[in-house]
């Protein structure tokens, strides 16, 4: 990771790269077969952070992230969820804004509150058929927008109480054609 701080620490950079590397061995349920896979895939990821005064910043970041497919959706279940040797890893764009809020008006109390948006674009997301056999599959594709946010109260130094409120709206951007049933949820919220 790369830290760097500039304008008398006001603002701060952060950035990194991550490897995602994995390799699965196991047998195929139905012919007794060895199967296998090993893929090495990268993300990364960068912050900005301007803190405004001592008690108050904004903040805004962007992460290319990767999600592995367990075992289970690697190679099935046994008898009733069929192995997918082919099955890629979820990738999402995560796109961050935000900014907060911290006072201590007095030794024993600290009030703060955050407000967080973000929106994120995810892709070959891992689904499991609706079928009798099933396997699991790269299906959709989907966006989601949200914001939060968060207030705190620190009191006696060990006691905190927190409140948290989140508002998400995720829409089906696209579905694999292998998926034709589920076409008719394409723009569709959830």
């Amino acid at each position: 990771e790369y830290r760097r701080t500039l304008f008398q620490e006001r603002l701060e950079f952060a950035a990194a790269g991550k490897a995602y590397y994995y390799k699965l061995t196991g047998v195929d349920f139905r012919a007794f077969s060895p199967i296998g896979e090993d893929d090495v895939t990268y993300g990364w990821y960068s912050s900005l952070k301007y803190n405004i005064q001592s008690d108050f910043f904004v903040r805004a970041s962007y992460e290319r992230a990767w999600r592995i497919p367990t075992a289970t959706q690697f190679f099935g279940a046994g008898a009733n969820i069929f192995s997918n040797i082919i099955l890629k890893p979820e990738s999402s764009d995560n796109y961050n804004f935000g900014l907060a809020y911290r006072t201590r008006p007095s030794e024993v109390f600290q009030i703060g509150f955050e407000f967080n948006s973000f929106l994120r674009g995810q892709n070959d997301i891992i689904f499991l058929t609706p079928n009798v056999f099933q396997r699991y599959i790269n299906a959709e594709e989907v966006r989601t927008i949200g914001v939060e946010g968060e207030f705190f109260l620190r009191f006696l130094r060990n006691f905190r109480l927190t409140g948290n409120v989140t508002q998400l709206e995720k829409t089906y951007e696209s579905i694999e054609e292998e998926n034709v049933n589920g076409q008719f949820l394409v723009g569709t919220r959830f």
